[in-house]
């Protein structure tokens, strides 16, 4: 599948106004949890957990054992 740059920031931006719909925090990082590191999602503080279903234009996992969440919050 194709997009054009336009239509790739356009998904961009709608897929950024529905997460921040649902929160004040402005991320400065992400950290993408692999296999065996779930554990550490345990330790956000005040997580705002979005399924990536509810996110437009992600993909819900369909890997066995992964949550397919988005969490925002702090980590200390």
């Amino acid at each position: 599948m194709n997009f054009s740059p336009q239509e790739i920031y356009r998904k961009i931006q709608e897929a950024r106004d529905a997460i921040q719909a649902h929160t004040s925090l402005k991320p400065q990082i992400g950290i993408t949890l692999g296999s065996g590191l779930g554990t550490v999602a345990e330790l956000i503080e005040n997580p705002t957990i979005l399924p990536y279903g509810s996110i437009p234009h992600f993909f819900q996992t369909g890997v066995q054992g992964h949550a397919g969440r988005l969490l925002i919050g702090t980590l200390q």
